[in-house]
Formats: C-alpha cells, sequence, structure tokens
C-alpha cells in the first residue's frame, strides 16, 4: 500500500494568557523585586507571537512596567522598567 502523509504547519498557542500573566507575575515578585503589581493591558500579536503585558506596579503613584513574553516557549524576551525609578 501507499500512503502519501501530508504534513500541515499549524500555529499552536502554547501559552494563554493566564500562563503568560503567571510567568510575568513571578519574574515581577523574584527577579524585578515587584510585590505590588496590577495587570493594566495583555494583548496578543498572532502574527509575531508575542505577548505584551502592561502592569501598574506603583503603591502611590502609578508606575507602568512593560513585559513581552514569546508564545512558543514562555520566555520573557523584554522588560522595560517605569520611567522615573522604583
Amino acid at each position: 500500500m501507499f500512503y502519501i502523509y501530508v504534513v500541515m504547519l499549524v500555529w499552536v498557542y502554547l501559552v494563554n494568557l493566564e500562563e503568560a500573566v503567571e510567568k510575568a507575575i513571578q519574574f515581577l515578585e523574584r527577579k524585578a523585586g515587584y510585590l505590588f503589581h496590577r495587570l493594566r493591558k495583555a494583548n496578543f500579536r498572532k502574527e509575531e507571537g508575542k505577548w505584551y503585558l502592561e502592569f501598574d506596579v506603583g503603591i502611590l503613584s502609578e508606575k507602568i512596567v512593560k513585559i513581552i513574553i514569546d508564545d512558543r516557549d514562555g520566555r520573557i524576551v523584554y522588560y522595560e522598567e517605569p520611567t522615573g525609578g522604583r
């Protein structure tokens, strides 16, 4: 018998929103030292395969931290400190 195998490349989302937020929170608490944080914005760009997250880490004033997480392996590929210091 002769078998024909057709391979289709399908984009598989390895990291969902909940996992992306959890990884970002772990990073903020363990590596960046921010124990207080509120998620402000979450966006997924399919063409890039990246999660764009914004957190407010300020206690009395607003301090925005931006984090980008790769969807394929869940790595944090970008982190931006808030302007104005800690």
